[in-house]
């Protein structure tokens, strides 16, 4: 009952007093805090080290295999937008590295599937 008179129109011209820009602002700001907080805290993320040997792009691409297993180098270029080229480059670091095991496709034994391996497992826990 409180806010019943309280239109989009009265928050729009209290939002440009002087006063109520500050009180907006300062939530917006808090709200930001929170976000990046709980993002922060979230039991599920990697930690980026700078002393990693892996990108970002790499990380992105191994939390694909380890979500969707036996999946395909094509699947893995259409989640991430890259061309099936980069992406093979992206993929045979990390094969050349031990992060990523090469299987025969059950489905499809002309094509490859992937597979995380214990390295990166260990490293996500």
């Amino acid at each position: 009952m409180f806010l019943m008179g309280f239109g989009l129109d009265k928050l729009i011209l209290f939002a440009v007093t002087p006063v109520g820009f500050i009180l907006l602002s300062s939530l917006l700001i808090f709200l930001e805090y929170l976000v990046g907080r709980s993002i922060l805290s979230d039991p599920n993320r990697i930690n980026f080290r700078k002393d990693a040997p892996i990108t970002p792009s790499q990380w992105t691409i191994l939390d694909l295999i380890f979500e969707n297993k036996n999946i395909s180098v094509n699947a893995i270029s259409e989640n991430i937008g890259a061309t099936n080229s980069i992406t093979r480059k992206l993929m045979n670091s990390l094969l050349n590295d031990g992060y990523i095991m090469r299987k025969i496709n059950i489905y499809d034994r002309r094509a490859f599937c992937y597979a995380t391996s214990d390295k990166y497992e260990k490293q996500r826990r």
